[in-house]
């Protein structure tokens, strides 16, 4: 049975008024209900009086094709979906790696804006790891002791070229303990690369990041 939808098509009018080749393509219905679809070519052959009399066609069941037609239609799509879905998760990213260049040049500034600030301070600032190794040595540290950074940063600060020299008791009997937790107060001299003993009053606190970790 010629599928309804098909039926007025199923062949070329044109190709009827002139009485020539047409090619169609049209479904049928087979009797389990499966529809096929069939490809035709033919020729309408006139008669004696120059009228179409009659209809020679070939006709092809190309419903394989046309299945994969569509399979590979529907892949397509889907294949283009996944790309515009990926396409959208590369512009996430790329927005993010933005936002985190932005965020990393903040914190580069500020890194610089405290370094600056803690070379040009007004006191001696010493920053240890939790090994005791000196990661910072600002200005003010250079010119007390006469000790470049270069040479101090990457030592032990116990182990370092400085030289500690402990205060007597009478000499540290009006130093002002800090007896704050988790600090460390310390009164005592040092002894400077010109040979000169310098009096000093350190306080130091432990840091910790956002675990507890020292």
């Amino acid at each position: 049975v010629i599928h309804p939808h098909d039926k007025p098509e199923l062949f070329s009018i044109e190709a009827i008024k002139e009485k020539t080749e047409f090619h169609t393509e049209f479904r049928i219905i087979l009797s389990d209900s499966q529809v096929k679809t069939i490809e035709s070519h033919g020729k309408v052959i006139p008669g004696d009086d120059g009228e179409p009399e009659r209809v020679v066609s070939v006709s092809l069941d190309i419903t394989p094709k046309i299945e994969m037609i569509e399979t590979l239609n529907q892949k397509n799509e889907q294949l283009s979906q996944t790309y515009e879905e990926l396409a959208a998760q590369e512009e996430e990213l790329r927005s993010q790696y933005r936002e985190l260049a932005m965020m990393n040049d903040e914190v580069t500034n500020t890194h610089r804006f405290i370094d600056e600030v803690i070379s040009q301070a007004g006191e001696g600032i010493i920053v240890l790891d939790k090994n005791g190794i000196i990661k910072t040595w600002n200005q003010f540290m250079e010119n007390f002791t006469g000790f470049t950074s270069k040479e101090m940063i990457g030592r032990i600060f116990s182990d370092s070229i400085l030289e500690l020299v402990p205060c007597t008791d009478s000499q540290c009997s009006s130093f002002t303990k800090d007896d704050k937790p988790g600090f460390f107060s310390d009164n005592s001299f040092v002894r400077s690369m010109d040979g000169c003993t310098k009096w000093y009053s350190a306080t130091s606190t432990p840091h910790h990041d956002i675990t507890g970790k020292l």
